[in-house]
């Protein structure tokens, strides 16, 4: 019989071409890295112009209905030779008499893995774009108060560790620090400090307990049978416990769990069922959430946090050379019909490689406070989340204008935007 699903394939296509490297947006460029105050270019961690994987996924925050996941590479994209499918298929005896350049060859292959498809399927450290969900955690538990100030000195103090801010770096001359802050700024400018003292106060079982409200538990998402788990290590050490507060560590997601967490925090709390098959009727299938609504102030305070750090914070731009700013959202092309965007930055930390760049966030229409649409967009290896995934976020947006999903007006001035020079700072 038909299956009908949720997914747009006119929005699934353009969202695919942007993941395609062909266009540039999944590509090294030096912009993922950025330049010293001289103006020289810092090193790049793979070489420029080398393509890039990630994936993207949009919901509707009402419905939970999954509109747009795209996982690249694709099949279609980059398919295997049969030399490649090959050496793909040996054996583990045979594996260990392969050449070096062999085994590289291999590992490499295996880590393009176009077969899986990363929306649902692969799992990245949720980095700074759990800080939000944490300040609401924080005060709905009531070890947070709403609106509390916190001392950001550079790093945080422990009676084993002393895990830093990320402006603070002595060993490179860095010092920088955020000082008194309150939760609007710490998500704006993604203070670590603030989220370590709420996690130390959450304690370890608690922020599990959270992670499962924002959906880590599930494994069947959108009806598609082969999504995995969040992972949840509990780690009650200092350090472990303080690393669940910035999303690293012991803790992994998959970009619809990301998703999902949005869609909830959009919905205050409300249950969130992912939904890709529409017909026939699935079956009913465990709801992402507890029931248990949060703390409303919270939750507008979080949102404020990410409106500010799409304007002004970390969300907001990419710094080229010679001062000059080029902002990531940038919807001015859409006269009354710019949409509204609260987003957050995250980089997923990996051993002696560039970090995964995560970008992720809600949209509603020009006009409107409300939102109704939450993405998620993860870059792996593009080194920071702002730089390399929110190109492609402002993209995405782009897409889903011209769609129609955020007003005639926005669609009708939803041309893809070409980069222009930026703006100098003062």
């Amino acid at each position: 019989g038909h299956i009908q699903l949720a997914i747009d394939v006119q929005l699934q296509a353009r969202i695919r071409a942007l993941l395609n490297p062909k266009l540039g947006l999944f590509r090294v460029q030096q912009w993922h890295y950025g330049w010293n105050s001289d103006g020289t270019p810092k090193p790049a961690l793979r070489p420029l112009g080398s393509d890039l994987r990630g994936a993207a996924v949009i919901i509707d925050v009402r419905s939970g209905e999954t509109i747009a996941m795209v996982s690249s590479p694709s099949p279609s994209d980059q398919p295997y030779t049969d030399t490649e499918l090959a050496l793909l298929s040996l054996s583990s005896e045979k594996v260990g008499q392969l050449s070096a350049e062999d085994v590289a060859k291999r590992r490499e292959l295996m880590a393009r893995a176009p077969y899986t498809n990363r929306v649902v399927e692969t799992v990245y450290a949720p980095g700074s774009i759990v800080k939000p969900l944490m300040y609401v955690a924080g005060v709905t538990d009531g070890v947070v108060a709403p609106g509390e100030e916190i001392e950001c000195k550079g790093w945080y103090r422990c009676k084993t560790c002393k895990p830093r801010c990320w402006g603070w770096r002595p060993d490179k001359g860095m010092y920088h620090r955020h000082n008194i802050i309150g939760p609007v700024t710490a998500i704006e400018k993604s203070c670590n400090v603030y989220f370590y003292a709420v996690a130390d106060r959450l304690g370890v079982d608690r922020m599990e307990e959270w992670y499962s409200r924002w959906s880590l538990g599930d494994q069947t998402l959108a009806g598609v049978p082969h999504g995995v788990r969040g992972i949840f290590r509990p780690n009650n050490t200092e350090i472990g416990r303080l690393l669940y507060g910035i999303g690293q560590d012991d803790v992994a997601w998959t970009p619809m769990h990301a998703a999902i967490a949005y869609a909830r925090l959009a919905m205050n709390g409300r249950e969130i069922e992912p939904t890709l098959v529409l017909s026939p009727t699935p079956e009913p299938r465990e709801k992402a959430g507890d029931g248990q609504l949060w703390n409303s102030n919270a939750v507008d305070t979080a949102l404020q946090g990410m409106r500010a750090s799409v304007l002004t914070g970390t969300a907001s731009a990419i710094r080229l050379p010679d001062r000059v700013r080029e902002p990531i959202i940038r919807l001015d092309d859409l006269p009354g019909g710019a949409p509204t965007v609260w987003a957050k930055t995250g980089t997923s930390q990996v051993d002696n490689q560039a970090s995964h760049g995560w970008y992720a966030g809600l949209i509603a229409p020009a006009g409107s406070d409300i939102p109704t649409h939450a993405f998620a967009v993860i870059v792996e290896h593009g080194n920071s989340g702002g730089n390399s995934a929110g190109p492609v976020a402002a993209q995405l947006i782009r897409q889903l204008a011209a769609e129609g999903y955020l007003g005639i007006e926005a669609a009708s001035n939803a041309k893809p935007l070409e980069w222009i020079a930026g703006e100098t700072d003062s």
